[in-house]
């Protein structure tokens, strides 16, 4: 047993060798600290002198910053004593430095060189003043975000400073036109050349009362007054009377009778003369000869003084 133990315990020459390194190494890792603070011993304190000029630069670099923050204070009416955008570079699109100058402003009324002491460049102030030209109105600060040049983080900026003069509502005036006004005809019918087409084109007239209008004139020879048409059968007295102020007679062409040679049935035919009277006047001119004037048709026994005023204007004897 003693013998297996020996045997167990024993190393070789190259493992004690390894062994003997390792110890070695580790014993440096666990006293590295100890080496380094011997071989490079840190300095306990700095010169005075390095000190002193620290100190110094920080004092002033401290002055420096109050006297600017007093010098860019901006006065009561403005809505911050200090933009924190001052001294950013605004306009780095165009590559431009110059110095931002904030002051209270109607968006209105300034112009070119106003936008660029705000921090915009000339392409940008003459964009906006385009806008501007082309009617656009500044009613409330916010409504500078809605020009893309100037959008939302110029105008957390600008906001401050932006006072907007109240801009009063005009409704545009419009001259109106003048035209020339031309007298308007009023529009009439003619009821001597008017066909029985326009004749339905009145209102309460049909077709077959206009055909009834234009036949009742054939066979009258024409219509000597207005009043005539009423005289149409089947016509409404009520549409009669919502005609006749646009009914007239330019032109009168009567087609005249001639009593010594019509016979009995075109004597008949006409509105003024039925077939009895006809035939009496035919039977008249056999007995007495023809007629020699249009007053001898006054002789014959059933012609009254009311039917030879409607007869008189639509015969003749020659």
């Amino acid at each position: 047993m003693w013998k297996r133990m020996i045997e167990f315990f024993a190393f070789a020459v190259w493992e004690r060798n390894a062994a003997f390194a390792l110890a070695i190494v580790a014993l440096v890792i666990a006293f590295w600290p100890e080496i380094t603070y011997m071989v490079y011993p840190p300095q306990s304190q700095q010169s005075a002198g390095i000190k002193a000029s620290v100190d110094l630069f920080v004092k002033e670099y401290e002055q420096q910053l109050l006297a600017r923050a007093i010098s860019d204070s901006v006065s009561e009416n403005q809505a911050a004593a200090f933009n924190p955008f001052e001294g950013e570079k605004i306009n780095s699109r165009f590559n431009s430095r110059a110095a931002i100058h904030y002051f209270i402003f109607d968006p209105n009324k300034i112009g070119v060189a106003e936008w660029v002491q705000l921090g915009f460049s000339e392409k940008q102030a003459e964009a906006i003043e385009r806008v501007k030209a082309k009617g656009f109105k500044f009613r409330v600060p916010e409504d500078l975000i809605r020009v893309n040049i100037i959008g939302q983080k110029n105008f957390d900026r600008l906001a401050p400073y932006v006072q907007i003069a109240p801009i009063p509502f005009s409704k545009p005036a419009y001259e109106k036109p003048a035209y020339a006004s031309a007298p308007r005809e009023k529009f009439v019918i003619d009821i001597n050349e008017a066909d029985s087409s326009l004749w339905e084109l009145q209102y309460g007239i049909g077709p077959k009362t206009a055909q009834r209008i234009v036949k009742y004139r054939t066979r009258l020879g024409g219509f000597l007054r207005v009043e005539q048409v009423r005289e149409v059968w089947g016509l409404p007295d009520s549409i009669y009377q919502s005609l006749k102020d646009k009914l007239v007679v330019k032109e009168v062409a009567i087609q005249k009778i001639n009593v010594n040679e019509a016979d009995v049935k075109t004597m008949g035919s006409h509105p003024y003369i039925n077939f009895p009277l006809a035939r009496v006047i035919e039977s008249y001119r056999k007995e007495h000869g023809r007629f020699s004037s249009v007053e001898d048709i006054q002789k014959v026994a059933l012609v009254t003084d009311s039917i030879y005023r409607l007869l008189q204007p639509y015969v003749r004897t020659e």
